[in-house]
């Protein structure tokens, strides 16, 4: 199996100065038991207590004993798996070490643990003990998953599809399995979109399964000046992120794609078909929202739809909702001008709320229209006075966060005031399935470059069986 690529830095030595001679001196210890290329410390080091400075006499040795582990970090060639893990674990503990991320680790200690944050111990000092103690990252990543997903994302919605695969049996993702996704995932990215490199990151948080794929971003061409003051061509891509978001209850899966990434949904939705439940097209898209309730009158979208209800005792400084845009669309048959059926979409909007100038009796759209998407804008009030606002889009399948203030219990509100669907179990929906059969589904045709994935379809295939095949062997 290739050695996964890992992001390496030219120096760490800048972060190693972070760290007290203790944390040093055990961070050392800990990666020369994962890989042999990094050396275990001198036998003079290793007796620092927690609390022990580096006496005066000590410290100009102590800072080259530091700077050549630096060295030895930055000049490690990853060339097996131990390699990997090791510079794996250094990335993640130097990411770590911001201080939000910290006071995350900190709120989320079990019993037990010693490490504090405070006094002379600096965040990534913090970080460290705390991985000493542990002997495992799984705090750290939880933490910078978690501060993450803090940030505004919008997710489209995919619902299990009511086809005969609808009764396969859920997976946990193994690293086989999802080494086997990022080989197929990768082939793809660069047949559609010319990107180099797929690695997936898999984590359980909150009930829910996420997975954060790292793919190569925008092409860069340009000139440098290397380490030889020589001048030179270089060709680079930004690393750019995705993220899928698998709810194992209902098995719903949310999609995070970076724009003009959509027309590889596809791909997604069909790898992580067989990484999860070992068939094809499991899902389909899911109606998750009832936009089409603005089409009532204007004091029903008042009094029921944009009523504050729980989210005023959830948002203290929530002033008011409003209604800030439509966007409609309208379909016409074929005409004498047009010799076939055509459609027109407008978008209406108001920076205040589109309700305040219409009558209790008027509705926003007119006959023959419906409604593609809404934008619902949440004002704030702020320390200084003044307000600030946030907003969400919402189509029928996705929603689209805007702003920095965060509305605690949105989908709550939007469930009550029925805005949201209430979405069936992964039970319940295999139930209602057998019940009634005339709900199958059909799978979709592919369309344009999809049209290709039959190789790569089969090619999938062969390696899950694969992969079934070891793990019966295991």
């Amino acid at each position: 199996m290739p050695v996964k690529k890992v992001k390496q830095r030219a120096n760490y030595i800048p972060y190693l100065t972070t760290l007290s001679p203790y944390s040093v001196q055990g961070l050392r210890t800990k990666l020369s038991t994962i890989t042999d290329t990094i050396t275990a410390p001198d036998a003079q080091w290793k007796a620092f207590s927690r609390t022990a400075d580096i006496p005066d006499k000590d410290k100009h040795e102590f800072y080259e004993y530091r700077d050549e582990f630096g060295r030895e970090l930055s000049r490690l060639k990853i060339t097996n798996a131990k390699d990997s893990r090791a510079m794996i674990e250094i990335n993640i503990l130097e990411e770590a070490g911001d201080k939000e991320l910290a006071h995350l680790v900190e709120n989320s200690l079990p019993d037990g643990v010693h490490a504090k944050l405070g006094g002379k111990n600096t965040p990534s000092d913090f970080i460290v003990r705390v991985y000493l103690e542990q002997g495992n990252l799984d705090l750290m990543r939880k933490a910078i998953h978690r501060h993450g997903t803090t940030k505004p994302k919008g997710y489209v919605f995919y619902r299990p599809a009511y086809r005969p695969s609808i009764h396969a049996a859920l997976r946990q993702p193994t690293d086989s399995s999802l080494n086997w996704a990022e080989g197929i995932l990768e082939k793809d990215f660069e047949h559609y979109l010319h990107e180099k490199l797929c690695d997936i990151a898999y984590i359980e948080l909150d009930g829910y399964w996420y997975f954060d794929v790292v793919h190569g971003g925008a092409g860069e061409q340009g000139e440098m000046i290397n380490d030889k003051s020589e001048r030179e061509d270089y060709a680079m891509q930004r690393p750019e992120y995705d993220t899928l978001v698998f709810n194992p209850k209902t098995g719903e899966m949310m999609t995070h794609l970076q724009y003009k990434r959509q027309n590889i949904t596809s791909c997604y939705l069909h790898v992580f078909s067989q990484v999860l439940f070992g068939v094809e097209d499991y899902w389909t898209k899911s109606e998750q929202f009832n936009i089409h309730n603005f089409s009532q009158p204007v004091e029903t979208i008042k009094e029921k739809l944009l009523a504050r209800g729980s989210l005023e005792d959830k948002n203290p400084r929530l002033l008011r909702i409003g209604l800030q845009s439509l966007t409609l669309k309208q379909c016409f048959g074929p005409t004498a001008e047009y010799g076939h059926g055509r459609t027109a979409t407008r978008k209406i909007s108001d920076t205040y709320c589109l309700t305040s100038w219409k009558k209790p009796e008027e509705t926003l759209v007119e006959p023959g229209e419906t409604i593609e998407s809404i934008t619902l804008v949440f004002e704030f009030s702020d320390t200084k006075g003044g307000t600030t606002r946030s907003s969400v889009t919402l189509r029928r399948n996705q929603s689209t966060p805007k702003g920095k203030m965060q509305v605690v219990g949105l989908n709550e509100w939007m469930r009550e005031n029925g805005l949201a669907l209430l979405g069936f179990t992964l039970e319940e929906r295999r139930k209602r399935f057998e019940e009634n059969p005339k709900l199958q589904e059909s799978v979709p045709s592919k369309k344009g470059r999809e049209k290709n994935r039959p190789t790569l379809l089969e090619r999938a295939m062969t390696s899950n069986k694969r992969i079934l095949a070891d793990a019966d062997d295991k």
